[in-house]
């Protein structure tokens, strides 16, 4: 039997989202996180963006967008590959993408 997805629009995070979002686990900056890296996603199946860049364009603090990162990472739902200059400089992280 599947569960069916409401109309109802719920807050958390900050963020709204329909409420059978919250059946996956995921809160709602974590899953707006993970739509945003699918938008930016390149044909090799990575998407770089900054936690700067996810911040700004989802509306939320860089630190929720770290969280965010972190949880998608920890839920095994991204790989991130730490962004590293020729320089020592720090580049931007990039994400590999697992679709549930």
């Amino acid at each position: 039997m599947s569960q069916r997805v409401t109309s109802e629009v719920k807050t958390r995070d900050g963020i709204k989202f329909k409420s059978g979002v919250e059946k996956m686990g995921l809160s709602g900056s974590e899953f707006s996180t993970y739509l945003y890296l699918m938008q930016n996603i390149q044909s090799d199946n990575l998407s770089e963006v900054s936690y700067t860049e996810i911040a700004d364009h989802l509306g939320i603090n860089r630190r929720t967008a770290i969280n965010a990162i972190q949880a998608l990472t920890d839920k095994g739902l991204i790989k991130k590959y730490i962004g590293d200059e020729a320089n020592g400089g720090r580049a931007t992280n990039v994400y590999e993408l697992y679709r549930p």
